[in-house]
């Protein structure tokens, strides 16, 4: 309304465009644009329920562009030259202002087969309740207290009481199409031709303005409606793959390639015998599990690691994709020993939901095929080569030689560079041959 002066009242509004009944003649036998205003505001004393034109609302979105249209114009002055939309001897149609300019719209150049058919028109008014759908032909009404809008003398848009003039324009973006802004005020009394709207080319400062409030809006909608498959995406992707996405084509990030992974098992030991004994509280059992998941994964993506899947109790990290990581297996030694630490601190509580559980995680490091990995029906990001087997049967060996955490050789030599003494030990088990 601020920057719009000349506006008496102001909508955002919705029309939604169904399939309208034809006749024999091929022409749409009734209008069946259904328009919500979705938020409207007012000048001064203007508290009148605001009926907008749906046609009008309808041909600018239709169209794609704003439409103005001027319902009544006062008699100018005695001795005053008529402007060209007033004189009767010029051409009655009212050429487009430039490529950019808005569609003009108005009495005079309206075909005379539509300014004859004025009582076929019902005029059109709304209820000023956002929540409620306007009704294409509805009698006229207005809030109680307020007198009833006079009928329009023009048949193509109904004219709202007190209201001359008024133009709308579309929202053309998908996240908001068939949304309007519309615009409608009075003309000016008396002799007050300086800031009067005349004709529909005077408003054509008002209607730039309006378009440029229009695509403002259709911006802020996209950005919201990235903003929430961002937030819905993060469900099912890590950071460090959303980040890549962000910056990179995603196809070309998900395509499946081979490359150097350190890959982290980490598993509760004693599940199944657990599950038995608390098949009466299986919806608690879970709970516990999927706190314990978390504080797997909490780890994971806190060193940057990607969470390559859930197999029952246990999950599956990976780094060294989908960028390069030159300190993968440091990554997933450092995430390894916090979930460690987590557990053995909440063991030490024995009213803790975690205090009952113990875990086993095996770490290995070597080439493998990360990506979009499955079938034509179903994908995942995940990981996929010997160094995944071989990091799982790590993981199942930790209860044999009763040590928390095993590493594979290439895994081992790295931490021996990477972590002091004071956060790690890296010390030889064994040498074997896992099954499988």
């Amino acid at each position: 309304m601020a920057g719009v002066e000349r506006a008496t009242a102001a909508a955002l509004v919705a029309a939604n465009r169904s399939e309208a009944a034809s006749d024999a003649s091929g022409r749409a036998a009734s209008d069946s644009t259904d328009v919500r205003i979705l938020h409207w505001d007012h000048r001064g004393e203007y508290g009148r329920g605001f009926a907008p034109s749906a046609r009008l609302i309808q041909r600018a979105v239709e169209r794609e562009e704003s439409v103005i249209h001027v319902w009544s114009r006062p008699r100018p002055p005695a001795g005053a030259r008529l402007s060209p939309s007033t004189d009767a001897n010029l051409p009655r149609s009212l050429p487009r202002i430039s490529p950019n300019e808005p569609t003009i719209v108005s009495e005079a150049n309206l075909p005379q087969s539509n300014r004859s058919q004025s009582n076929a028109t019902q005029p059109f008014t709304s209820q000023p309740f956002p929540s409620q759908p306007l009704p294409p032909h509805s009698p006229p009404h207005s809030l109680p207290g307020t007198a009833a809008p006079a009928p329009s003398a023009d048949p193509q848009f109904t004219q709202s009481e007190d209201l001359d003039w008024a133009f709308c324009t579309p929202l053309t973006a998908d996240p908001c199409r068939g949304w309007a802004l519309y615009v409608a005020g009075k003309l000016a009394g008396g002799d007050a031709v300086t800031h009067d709207a005349r004709d529909p080319a005077d408003l054509r400062d008002e209607v730039k303005f309006v378009e440029l409030t229009a695509n403002m809006l259709t911006s802020l909608r996209r950005m919201r409606v990235l903003e929430r498959k961002d937030a819905s995406l993060r469900s099912f992707f890590s950071p460090v793959v959303l980040e890549a996405l962000a910056e990179h084509d995603p196809e070309q990030i998900l395509a499946p390639r081979e490359v150097n992974v350190s890959v982290l098992f980490c598993d509760l030991r004693g599940f199944s015998r657990r599950s038995e004994a608390s098949a009466d509280d299986l919806l608690g059992l879970l709970q516990r599990v999927s706190r314990a998941l978390g504080v797997m994964t909490h780890h994971i993506l806190d060193q940057g690691g990607v969470v390559g899947d859930f197999h029952g109790d246990a999950a599956m990290g990976f780094w060294g994709w989908p960028l390069e990581q030159s300190d993968a297996a440091e990554r997933a030694c450092r995430a390894a020993l916090g979930i460690q630490a987590e557990f053995a601190a909440a063991a030490s509580d024995s009213t803790h939901p975690l205090a009952n559980f113990r875990l086993g995680i095996g770490i290995a490091t070597g080439r493998a095929v990360a990506g979009k990995i499955g079938t034509i029906d179903q994908v995942k990001v995940t990981v996929f080569g010997p160094v995944v087997n071989l990091a799982s049967r790590l993981e199942g060996l930790t209860k044999h030689v009763r040590a928390p955490i095993l590493l594979d050789p290439p895994t081992a030599e790295i931490v021996r560079e990477c972590l002091s003494r004071d956060e790690a030990r890296v010390r030889r088990v064994a040498t074997v041959r896992p099954s499988g």
